[in-house]
C-alpha cells in the first residue's frame, strides 16, 4: 500500500497595517515584506517565504483579523513550519493575545520569528524570551488588577458608587451610595447569627422566613449570604 505523501509545511508573512499607519514610513505593507524576505535571509535556518497573509487596514488590538484568522487555522492544522512579522505588535498590541499565539506556536512547533524583537521561538534563547514576557505580561496583570482594587476601594470608602450592583444594605442614588436601614439591620442580625455558629443556610432561612429579599434573587442561599457576610462592605462596617 502506497504512503500518503504529506504537504510540507509553509513558511508564512505575517503583515498587518491599520489605517492610521498606511501613510507612515516604515509601517507600509510593502515596507514590512522588504524587511521581512531580509530577515528570513539572514535567519539562522534561512528558508524563502512561501507565502503573505495581508491585513490590510485592521487594528492589532485584538486577533479578529481575516488573514489572522487564516494564519491561526494554518498553525492548529499543522500546515506552517515558521512565521515571520516584523514587530511582534503586527501580531497584535495585546500582549495576553501574543502569549496565547506564541503558545499555540510551541504547541504545533511552529517557529515564530520577529525582526525587531530579534525573536526566534525556535532556539533556546528565543524560548527564554517568551517565558520572560510571560512573566512581564503576569506582573503588569497583578498592577492593574492592584490599582484596579485601589480605585474601587476609594469610592466604596468615599460613600460612591463603585460596582454595578450596590452591596446589600445599600442603594445607589445617582452616584451616591446610600444606606437601607432595614436592610443593614438585617445584615446586623447576619453578622451576629454567625458570629454565634449558626450556618449559612439557618441564616438564609432566617431572613427567607422574615421576608428580607436578597438584591439579584428571589431567595437566600448558603452560597449568597457567604458572599455578603465576606464581603468588603460588610467587613468593613458602615463607615466604608
Amino acid at each position: 500500500m502506497a504512503k500518503r505523501s504529506v504537504a510540507p509545511r509553509m513558511i508564512v508573512g505575517y503583515v498587518r497595517v491599520s489605517t492610521s499607519e498606511q501613510a507612515q514610513a516604515g509601517f507600509s505593507i510593502d515596507a514590512q515584506r522588504a524587511r521581512i524576505e531580509l530577515f528570513a535571509q539572514v535567519s539562522r535556518d534561512f528558508h524563502p517565504v512561501d507565502a503573505y497573509l495581508v491585513d490590510d487596514g485592521f487594528s492589532g488590538s485584538n486577533l479578529e483579523r481575516p488573514a489572522m484568522m487564516e494564519l491561526l487555522g494554518k498553525i492548529k492544522r499543522r500546515e506552517v513550519a515558521a512565521v515571520y512579522v516584523t514587530k511582534l505588535d503586527r501580531l497584535s498590541r495585546n500582549l495576553r493575545d501574543i502569549l496565547e499565539l506564541l503558545d499555540l506556536c510551541q504547541q504545533t512547533n511552529t517557529a515564530l520569528l520577529s525582526a525587531s524583537e530579534s525573536l526566534d521561538t525556535s532556539s533556546a534563547v528565543g524560548r527564554m524570551v517568551v517565558h520572560l514576557l510571560g512573566t512581564f505580561a503576569e506582573f503588569e496583570r497583578g498592577r492593574i488588577s492592584e490599582r484596579t482594587s485601589d480605585v474601587l476601594g476609594f469610592r466604596r470608602r468615599s460613600g460612591k458608587r463603585y460596582s454595578k450592583f450596590p452591596p446589600f444594605g445599600y442603594a445607589y442614588e445617582n452616584d451616591a451610595l446610600v444606606a437601607v436601614p432595614d436592610e443593614l439591620e438585617a445584615l446586623a442580625e447576619m453578622q451576629t447569627m454567625r458570629a454565634s455558629g449558626h450556618t449559612y443556610r439557618a441564616i438564609a432561612e432566617m431572613l427567607d422566613a422574615r421576608g428580607v429579599r436578597p438584591h439579584r434573587a428571589t431567595k437566600w442561599t448558603a452560597g449568597s449570604i457567604s458572599a455578603v457576610l465576606n464581603s468588603k462592605m460588610a467587613q468593613e462596617g458602615s463607615n466604608a
